[in-house]
C-alpha cells in the first residue's frame, strides 16, 4: 500500500471533498488505476535548492551527539561524519567537493561560471 501524503487539507475542506484521496507513489511504480495529478520542480528552482543544501551542510557545525533535523542541522549523519573527520564529505573526493561547493558564493556563480573560460570555468 503506498503510504499517504503529509500533504494534507483542512479538515473542513477534506471533509468537503471527500472523493478525492491524497496518495504519495515517490519511487514507486504501483500507480495502480486512476486519475494523477504531478507535480514537477523547476529545475533552476531544484537546482538552487541542492546547491543551498549542500552549501549548508557543508557549513553547518560539527555535533558529536545527533542533531535533530532543521535548520540548524541540515544533515545529522554529516554534522557527525564532521567532527569525527574535519569534512561533512570526507570520502574519495569529498574534500574537494567541499573547497568547489564554498567557492562559489551562490548557485548563480557556479551555474554562469559553465561557461566561462578562465580559472572559474
Amino acid at each position: 500500500f503506498a503510504k499517504r501524503s503529509r500533504t494534507r487539507c483542512s479538515k473542513r475542506r477534506e471533509n468537503a471533498t471527500r472523493p478525492y484521496k491524497v496518495v504519495d507513489y515517490h519511487m514507486r511504480r504501483d500507480y495502480g488505476r486512476g486519475s494523477y495529478i504531478l507535480w514537477v520542480r523547476d529545475p533552476i528552482d531544484r537546482f538552487r535548492s541542492a546547491y543551498d543544501w549542500q552549501v549548508d551542510v557543508i557549513r553547518a557545525p560539527a555535533r558529536q551527539r545527533g542533531c535533530r533535523l532543521g535548520p540548524g542541522c541540515p544533515a545529522p549523519a554529516r554534522a557527525r561524519k564532521k567532527f569525527r573527520t574535519g569534512h561533512a564529505y570526507d570520502e574519495i573526493g569529498g574534500v574537494h567537493f567541499e573547497e568547489l561547493m564554498t567557492h562559489f558564493r551562490d548557485a548563480t556563480r557556479l551555474a554562469e561560471s559553465i561557461h566561462l573560460s578562465n580559472e572559474d570555468g
